[in-house]
């Protein structure tokens, strides 16, 4: 899952999907953040304690599934922690959004914007 590596999006929004999912209180959605004119990005969205350990399982699950002897497995890691931790996030109240500008992501039924719609 290097950056040049096509699907690598596609894995990432796998693995933070899943985690968000899990835990059952931290919601996966489409987001529009601060000076992204309306474009649309991976984000998860709930109680920033929550927000913060669903992190934290999207990086073991993605470990647990890659990790091997093999230099190729470590780079993949390296390289899913490295896009994963590259968030930017917001506040609303007690809630936390983290979100990934460059992660494009559409799910309409879900869409948040920085105002809290």
């Amino acid at each position: 899952m290097t950056q040049d590596h096509p699907n690598w999006r596609v894995e990432f929004i796998r693995y933070v999907e899943e985690a968000c999912e899990n835990s059952g209180e931290v919601d996966c959605r489409s987001y529009s953040g601060r000076s992204m004119y309306g474009k649309t990005c991976l984000s998860i969205n709930g109680e920033a304690k929550r927000v913060r350990q669903t992190l934290t399982d999207a990086i073991n699950n993605f470990v647990e599934e890659t990790w091997g002897s093999e230099e190729e497995s470590v780079t993949k890691i390296q390289t899913f922690v490295s896009a994963l931790m590259n968030y930017k996030e917001d506040s609303f109240g007690l809630d936390k959004v983290i979100y990934w500008p460059h992660i494009p992501y559409d799910k309409d039924d879900n869409d948040i914007e920085e105002n809290g719609g």
